[in-house]
């Protein structure tokens, strides 16, 4: 009996992302953390364009990357971080 293609794709595709649903909470939010200051330090690098004022910064792949890495929970709470970070320093979010 052969399996269909689909099927073999939904099995690869669960198992290489097991180990995120295999994380305590704990581990999670540490990571969480991790990635919001890695998006920190992305924001800092910046590309300048001479068409445009507006500069390409890391920050947008460092979002994406927290949120292929985190999932959909997860990269939401790193938000909630980074919040609470700034207004602890008394910056405005």
């Amino acid at each position: 009996m052969t399996v269909p293609a689909m099927d073999k794709y939904r099995v690869a595709r669960d198992n290489a992302w097991q180990w995120s649903r295999e994380f305590g909470w704990v581990k999670k939010l540490s990571l969480s953390l991790g990635m919001a200051c890695l998006v920190g330090l992305l924001a800092q690098a910046r590309i300048t364009l001479p068409w445009t004022p507006v500069p390409i910064t890391g920050q947008t792949f460092g979002v994406l990357l927290a949120a292929v890495l985190l999932g959909q929970w997860w990269s939401g709470n790193k938000y909630g971080n980074v919040c609470c970070v700034r207004r602890r320093r008394g910056a405005v979010v």
